[in-house]
């Protein structure tokens, strides 16, 4: 989490966040097991490309999904960001 968030933190190269997010789709394509994936792409969603309603997704498919002995402090930030998001969705109606 933490290296996710200084990444974002720094400036995100459009190109290559891209690449990164692609990657990621591809391989939960072919190993939908790896759900934690969507917790990194809703990462990258929210903090580089700001896009909010795909972040959203993101998250909550990895809240619903994640096993939470392997993954608790992830699935609580994860859910943490869901507030944020849906703050930040309600408050620009």
């Amino acid at each position: 989490i933490k290296e996710y968030r200084r990444a974002a933190r720094g400036s995100c190269d459009l190109g290559r966040v891209l690449e990164v997010e692609q990657f990621m789709c591809w391989v939960l394509e072919k190993e939908p097991e790896k759900g934690q994936l969507q917790f990194c792409l809703g990462l990258i969603n929210f903090l580089c490309k700001e896009d909010y309603v795909r972040a959203l997704a993101d998250f909550q498919g990895f809240v619903t999904r994640a096993n939470r002995a392997d993954f608790e402090k992830e699935i609580e930030v994860a859910k943490g960001y869901v507030s944020t998001i849906n703050r930040e969705l309600s408050s620009g109606d």
